[in-house]
């Protein structure tokens, strides 16, 4: 796999936003869940990444409901998890956090870990507010605790005006919201970190370009 890029950075956000990790029955899966609607993102670049870094060819697997992309690698597999340090295993979704080996190689390699987890686990949208109609926001959404505050300590560290707020839902685990809102956040977040998911970049564009910041 060699050392850690800033395109390695990017699938491991993939793999913290909608990743499986598995060893279970001494098998070392390493998969992507989606959904159908964003086969151009998870087929393309989900799957260069993927194949690039683990040297193997992954299977997509498409059900009615999700699109799976997954390989088998006990190398990549352990590289991800010992070396790198991914939480994996049961409850993933619970413990997950941004890997301390990321944090400190500093901001060009955690900006792009934080492009793949909204590409995965984020999304970019609109709501009517009095007076400002179609206003824009960026939500990532967890029931990591750890990964939440990161994300609102790291955003916070580069002047993001970004929110935080839990709730516990009658069913289920409290989930996190972290926020960035308006159109200086999202022209930031577009500047700074940007998207790879075309569904997030037609958004991003159409947004910017109605309130008048033209075609990015």
């Amino acid at each position: 796999m060699g050392l850690v890029c800033e395109e390695l950075c990017e699938l491991i956000g993939i793999i913290i936003g909608d990743g499986c990790l598995s060893n279970a029955s001494k098998r070392h899966i390493i998969a992507i869940i989606g959904s159908p609607k964003e086969q151009e993102y998870l087929k393309n670049h989900v799957y260069h990444l993927l194949s690039k870094f683990s040297g193997k060819q992954p299977k997509v697997l498409l059900r009615e409901r999700a699109l799976r992309i997954r390989i088998e690698s006990k190398t990549f597999f352990t590289s991800l998890t010992t070396k790198i340090g991914l939480v994996y295993g049961r409850n993933k979704a619970k413990r997950v956090f941004i890997p301390n080996l990321i944090i400190r190689k500093g901001w060009n390699y955690i900006k792009h870990t934080l492009r793949g987890i909204v590409d995965t686990d984020g999304s970019v949208f609109t709501s009517d507010k009095p007076g400002s109609p179609n206003y824009p926001s960026i939500e990532i959404t967890t029931i990591s605790k750890k990964l939440a505050f990161q994300l609102f300590r790291i955003l916070k560290d580069k002047e993001f005006r970004v929110t935080i707020r839990n709730y516990k839902p009658k069913h289920g685990e409290r989930t996190f919201k972290i926020g960035l809102n308006g159109y200086k956040m999202l022209e930031k977040w577009n500047r700074e970190i940007g998207f790879s998911n075309s569904k997030n970049i037609s958004k991003c564009r159409a947004i910017l370009k109605e309130n008048g910041a033209g075609v990015i």
